[in-house]
């Protein structure tokens, strides 16, 4: 048989079937693309809702860290685990709180031991915002929906209710102060009480707006997030201490240290870009920008003043050198397996079919 022969001889390839392929291939690839960027997309959006807060015991050695319902502690120096507190529920809404010992950790309205995780009671009250122990350990103050209560920490009785609201968790202040005064923030007043009958004994209020407050742990100033800067008044006579102003962006969170000598501001949300500063509250001075991978859900100064933490809503806590600027940690707590699953089974229905 003739070349040519063989060449008639042999199959003709269907030009069209070629060109059927290859456009069903391009489509099953754009299709995945597309599929796969949603996924992605929705992965993200849900990572950004996992809000995770932090809080420096006063002796500086333990960071407790607050993720969907249970608190964990770590060691402020390395970072390690130390232990978890099982149904500690905190975050954004909730308190977190050690007492001025160290020895006691106030979660929403339970109580911890900080050094084995032991838990020791539970308070008849409901979503809690604030939380301060007063200065000799004895009592703890409670800052809720319902108003403000005093308890005894030894028994967990009720002291004295106050009939006070704060409008939202993130405006909300408590304190005690030296003499054993409660100190509130709420509403755009700054009051305060005895703690034993739940006398109104003063009280002096702020022009809004007013974007996140920070009360002193002894009462003693306020720290109030305004548009883009942040304003220290004393509680004693509302006057102006300082005001901090070279913020690049609207305050969303403040922070004043353990020993009042620093203030922290952060802000952004989740379409623009987050960060923090801290200043000094003696001489007005900024440290460096800290940049955050999400918008800020807290943010808490070491009693040291060395070291800054910011959790975010991107389920995360970093911590910085706040001098150096150096970045010291991140503990991520972002379950990117369970958010792809979630996203990739609400996307793709067969994933949902029973065997």
């Amino acid at each position: 048989m003739s070349k040519q022969q063989e060449e008639n001889a042999a199959p003709r390839r269907l030009p069209g079937l070629r060109i059927v392929i290859i456009g069903v291939s391009i489509a099953v690839l754009v299709f995945l693309g597309l599929m796969g960027t949603k996924i992605y997309q929705q992965a993200a959006n849900q990572a950004q809702r996992n809000p995770v807060t932090a809080v420096y015991a006063p002796d500086g050695k333990t960071l407790a860290v607050a993720v969907g319902e249970d608190t964990r502690l770590y060691n402020a120096a390395g970072f390690s685990p130390l232990r978890a507190l099982s149904k500690a529920k905190g975050g954004t809404d909730y308190a977190t709180v050690f007492s001025a010992d160290s020895q006691i950790l106030a979660v929403n309205r339970g109580l911890w031991q900080s050094a084995d995780g032991a838990r020791l009671r539970s308070l008849d009250v409901y979503d809690v915002f604030q939380l301060a122990f007063s200065p000799d350990g004895t009592q703890l103050a409670t800052f809720a929906l319902s108003g403000v209560d005093v308890w005894k920490l030894q028994d967990g009785s009720r002291v004295t209710h106050i009939n006070t609201s704060a409008g939202c968790a993130c405006q909300a202040g408590l304190s005690f102060m030296a003499d054993g005064k409660l100190v509130t923030y709420g509403n755009a007043a700054i009051t305060t009480w005895n703690a034993a009958t739940g006398a109104q004994l003063a009280q002096w209020k702020l022009q809004p707006p007013i974007n996140a407050v920070s009360l002193a742990v002894d009462g003693s100033a306020l720290a109030v997030g305004s548009g883009a800067k942040v304003d220290l008044y004393s509680v004693a006579d509302g006057k102006l201490i300082g005001s901090f102003t070279d913020i690049p962006a609207t305050v969303s969170l403040v922070a004043l240290a353990w020993d009042g000598k620093s203030v922290a501001a952060a802000w952004g949300s989740i379409s623009s870009a987050s960060g923090a500063a801290v200043w000094s509250v003696a001489d007005g001075k900024r440290s460096n920008l800290f940049q955050l991978p999400g918008r800020p859900a807290s943010l808490a100064i070491s009693p040291d003043g060395k070291q800054l933490a910011a959790g975010s809503y991107a389920g995360s806590v970093t911590v910085w050198d706040v001098n150096s600027g150096a970045k010291l940690s991140t503990i991520d707590f972002t379950d990117w397996q369970g958010l792809w699953a979630s996203a990739a089974r609400e996307n793709v229905p067969f994933l949902n079919q029973q065997p």
